[in-house]
């Protein structure tokens, strides 16, 4: 997905578009210090989940979240592939 999700970063970059991708290889621990430094200049981060807690929500978002809670970052969450699912 992370790759499929690149190419298109790609093209908008292409068209003069400000985008981004960021990949977490990383869990747990999360990575807050680095999330927070990369999203420092973001304005609006869209997080793929693949998993949720019950009562919590998204499990990536709800970190990623954390991560930017002094940023002025809108936030979005989109579902693909939840419990492994193939995304096409």
């Amino acid at each position: 997905m992370l790759g499929t999700i690149k190419d298109a970063v790609d093209r908008r970059r292409e068209l003069g578009d400000r985008v981004g991708v960021v990949g977490i290889t990383t869990f747990r621990p999360f990575p807050f210090d680095e999330v927070r430094r990369t999203l420092s200049n973001a304005h609006t981060v869209i997080v793929m989940e693949k998993a949720f807690s019950v009562g919590y929500g998204g499990v990536l978002s709800a970190d990623v979240a954390s991560a930017t809670h002094d940023a002025t970052v809108s936030l979005c969450s989109v579902v693909a592939g939840l419990g492994g699912r193939a995304i096409t």
